[in-house]
């Protein structure tokens, strides 16, 4: 599992860029979380994420979702967020922010996924308030 840890660099993990969707799928999910925990330590956010290996998981969850194309509303919105100005790695957040709202339903209530309530949730996704700087 981890013993691959040196295989991480030919990955090259970056928020800002895609990873290439059969590469990243074939890829362990622990390496995923390593890779992407690495990413944020070179770009030194790490001192202001409270539990950085629960933000590179919600990281792998958008990641995972987009490569495997499976709940298509997260890539569409990743799309729509990336056109309206905001960085990709913002608008990785973003999906993060409802996708984590969404397990915290799951678990206080006891409940069922809901995919309208999620798919709503990521259309109301505004891009001024994920855009790190202000639109012209």
């Amino acid at each position: 599992m981890l013993d691959d840890v040196d295989d991480i660099g030919d990955l090259g993990y970056d928020a800002g860029r895609a990873p290439d969707p059969t590469e990243w799928l074939q890829l362990d999910e622990s390496l995923k979380a390593v890779a992407v925990e690495q990413h944020h330590e070179s770009l030194g956010d790490h001192a202001d994420t409270p539990d950085a290996h629960m933000h590179a998981q919600m990281h792998v969850i958008v990641e995972n979702q987009v490569a495997g194309g499976e709940f298509p509303e997260v890539e569409a919105t990743l799309e729509r967020l990336c056109r309206a100005g905001v960085a990709r790695h913002d608008a990785i957040h973003a999906i993060g922010s409802v996708l984590a709202g969404a397990v915290a339903r799951i678990l206080k209530e006891r409940t069922a996924f809901d995919h309208a309530a999620v798919v709503r949730a990521l259309d109301a996704l505004a891009p001024d308030d994920w855009r790190s700087t202000p639109s012209p």
